[in-house]
């Protein structure tokens, strides 16, 4: 079974994106510290839920187009699931410690909050960074550079669509919005801080 998801389907698995940053518009207005950090909390949540699914879709694709060549990568089968295992696991903290075991912070003084960097912290960074590498880079060059070797032009042009295609469209519905819903968060952060400053 092939999944192949169109725009519109695409734009499905980044909706929770979109919630959590529009949660992210009224995160700096409240002055109540219960709702500031139910929002907080929820909007982390909804980012963590969209970057898993992405991350899975897109790993989906790559892993089943390579084991359906003849002289599969191991390395990129490896590569491409510690993102997958990384997010779920990541979604299920969210998960655990957001709505079964709430972890109550208590809010710091100032506009900066203390941030301890231990060995875990560590670990996550680089696994972001990791996973953001594999998701940009990665995959779909790996399927592209592999579906140029194959020379059967029927055979290519069913790859392309079913394994390259859906992972062209995920890659770049992904940037538009991430990179929209960014510009337009900073565009109101100015003019509420703008407003407030008033």
């Amino acid at each position: 079974m092939k999944i192949r998801l169109n725009y519109w389907q695409l734009l499905l698995l980044l909706l929770p994106f979109i919630a959590g940053i529009t949660l992210n518009f009224k995160y700096f207005t409240h002055t109540v510290p219960f709702t500031y950090l139910l929002d907080a909390r929820v909007m982390n949540f909804f980012l963590t839920l969209s970057m898993c699914l992405m991350v899975c879709y897109q790993a989906y694709l790559g892993i089943n187009f390579n084991n359906s060549r003849p002289n599969r990568s191991e390395w990129f089968n490896f590569n491409a699931y510690i993102p997958v295992v990384f997010n779920v696991a990541y979604l299920l903290y969210e998960i655990c410690f957001t709505w079964i075991l709430p972890v109550h912070n208590h809010l710091s003084p100032g506009p900066i909050k203390k941030s301890d960097l231990n060995p875990t912290s560590l670990v996550i960074i680089v696994l972001l960074i990791q996973t953001a590498i594999t998701f940009l880079f990665v995959n779909t060059q790996y399927v592209s550079k592999r579906i140029k070797l194959i020379t059967d032009i029927e055979q290519r042009e069913d790859a392309k669509i079913d394994f390259l295609n859906p992972m062209r469209k995920l890659l770049k519905l992904s940037i538009i919005v991430v990179a929209s819903s960014l510009l337009i968060s900073i565009m109101v952060d100015i003019i509420t801080f703008g407003v407030m400053s008033k």
